[in-house]
């Protein structure tokens, strides 16, 4: 139905999303895809402000910025510097170098990927990179996903989040408006009003989520017969 490999499981639980509305008689749905692009929901984005500050020589904001990432996180402030450096420098550096040497590279993950791999179109920065995941790498792919999810079902997506005038509106506002005490999306946890404390201050994002891991480690034999299949 993808009509492309997928790279996760996170498809199957959207088809099953659509899948059980479909059962539930549901024609029309609402999905909130392209927030976390431009409000900068994903963890990318904190390594996006990490650069902006270092590289303007705001050490201040810097410090403060990852103290209140390590308190909201209860992770002291040194691993937060670590990651951050490690994937501003250590990384790039070793896959500089494998390129070089013309060795194959490791799956990288998410945030290594978006930032590393499109390092030559100007996504060092926050707005850079919002641009950039609304039109080339983030977006594009997830919404042929959901595309070919719901029209399977003959159900109706409806995507709010991207009426043009709200995506050019945040894309129009400053860092901080997306990135404050410690939280991403902070404008929009401002906006909703009495929400539950556990859904508006929720730290971690969490999207179609799948036990992929699990599934391998529990049925490796049929794992490794499909890949075999597959290299026939």
């Amino acid at each position: 139905h993808q009509d492309q490999p997928v790279a996760t499981g996170s498809h199957f639980s959207e088809y099953n999303v659509f899948s059980e509305a479909h059962k539930q008689k549901l024609i029309v749905m609402l999905d909130g895809q392209g927030s976390d692009e431009y409000l900068g929901g994903y963890p990318e984005f904190k390594t996006a402000i990490f650069r902006s500050l270092l590289n303007g020589f705001k050490w201040n904001s810097l410090h403060r910025l990852v103290k209140q990432e390590a308190t909201l996180n209860q992770k002291s402030k040194l691993d937060i510097y670590k990651r951050e450096l490690k994937t501003l420098f250590y990384y790039p550096f070793i896959l500089g170098i494998k390129s070089i040497l013309g060795k194959n590279n490791k799956e990288y993950p998410r945030l290594l990927a978006v930032l590393i791999e499109s390092s030559n179109k100007s996504t060092k920065y926050f707005r850079e990179l919002s641009i950039f995941e609304l039109e080339t790498s983030s977006l594009p792919y997830q919404l042929h996903s959901e595309d070919r999810n719901s029209m399977l079902f003959s159900i109706e997506s409806r995507l709010p989040f991207l009426d043009y005038r709200l995506v050019e509106f945040c894309l129009s506002l400053p860092d901080n408006f997306k990135y404050r005490d410690g939280y991403t999306k902070k404008i929009l946890r401002d906006a909703i009003g009495n929400l539950p404390k556990e859904i508006k201050e929720r730290k971690d994002k969490m999207g179609f989520v799948s036990p992929d891991e699990t599934w391998i480690k529990e049925n490796p034999i049929f794992f490794i017969e499909q890949m075999k299949k597959g290299l026939e």
